[in-house]
């Protein structure tokens, strides 16, 4: 909780104030230097089926209930396979394959629903630590397009007609420990009546509970979109939606919804929200006093 407060006060915040991160703003030349879009051709995740019905039929009526079409959606997985050259200009060769994996960002973009989907990522920062690759010669050995946000942001924009437009992101199928140890602290809270299963339960970013989980590794991507595209993107309103896919089946399945709600920051004015969907109260984490902090969630650095 204190780090998603603390990356929300001084990254988000800041960049809303006019104080920007100064990101570099990353075009083809970078995704060609060391990277390989390999598209693909799928429907979206079943998983996120109803979340995008609901986006359809109450943010966006004319498209109406129901799921992204073939044509509306563009599914790229981008990996670093090949040489490059880093940031001082010296090239580098191909990270290598580690446990059968090479370092990949593979999403969903779909613009017709002003959104995006991430469902696998091993960053090269990541790949590099777990071959033992120490701290201080990372900087060297990574291309320079290699943040998540980074990534997302510049694959969306070469393929939406108006990027300013990015409102929506989710995460399919989380496997990371630290943020299903998060999702798992939330759900022990609900009521017995909230559902894990969609529409799962929704927190606007003034709760502790929204603020945990952007600072889990699924939602750092999020908060550093919103921070470094601040001149594009303008101010937005955070909110988050968490859900499983079966009702009594723990560490599976477990999704995240993201909502950049433009126009605004701070409270949030009276009135229902754009995505018009059950809400639920859970007992905030703060009064049941669970210890958020001990989870071991990574700190507001986003790999």
């Amino acid at each position: 909780v204190c780090k998603g407060r603390d990356l929300y006060n001084k990254v988000i915040l800041r960049a809303f104030d006019g104080q920007g991160t100064g990101a570099k703003d990353y075009g083809e030349n970078d995704i060609n230097n060391g990277w390989t879009k390999e598209p693909l051709t799928r429907l979206i995740p079943s998983g996120m089926d109803e979340a995008f019905k609901s986006i359809g039929k109450n943010v966006f009526p004319d498209i109406g209930e129901r799921i992204p079409t073939f044509e509306e959606t563009k599914l790229i997985n981008l990996v670093q396979d090949k040489d490059f050259t880093n940031s001082a200009g010296k090239k580098q060769k191909a990270i290598p394959m580690q446990n059968n994996l090479l370092p990949h960002y593979e999403a969903y973009y779909i613009p017709a629903y002003h959104a995006l989907i991430s469902t696998d990522s091993r960053s090269p920062k990541y790949q590099l630590r777990d071959a033992g690759l120490s701290p201080a010669a990372l900087n060297a050995r990574i291309p320079p397009l290699n943040r998540q946000s980074d990534v997302m942001w510049s694959l969306y924009k070469s393929l939406a007609p108006f990027p300013a437009d990015l409102r929506f992101i989710a995460r399919d199928s989380i496997i990371n420990d630290d943020t299903r140890a998060i999702m798992n602290d939330i759900f022990l809270s609900l009521p017995a009546r909230a559902p894990l299963v969609w529409p799962g339960v929704s927190f606007d970013i003034d709760t502790a509970e929204a603020k945990a989980l952007l600072a889990t590794p699924n939602g750092l991507a999020t908060a550093y979109i919103l921070a470094d595209r601040v001149a594009v993107l303008g101010t937005r309103r955070l909110s988050v939606r968490i859900w499983a896919s079966y009702p009594d089946t723990w560490n599976e399945g477990y999704r995240m919804l993201w909502d950049m709600e433009p126009g605004f920051v701070g409270p949030r004015p009276s009135g229902p929200p754009s995505l018009t969907l059950p809400e639920f109260e859970p007992i905030s984490l703060t009064e049941r006093g669970v210890g958020m902090e001990m989870t071991g969630v990574a700190g507001p650095v986003e790999t």
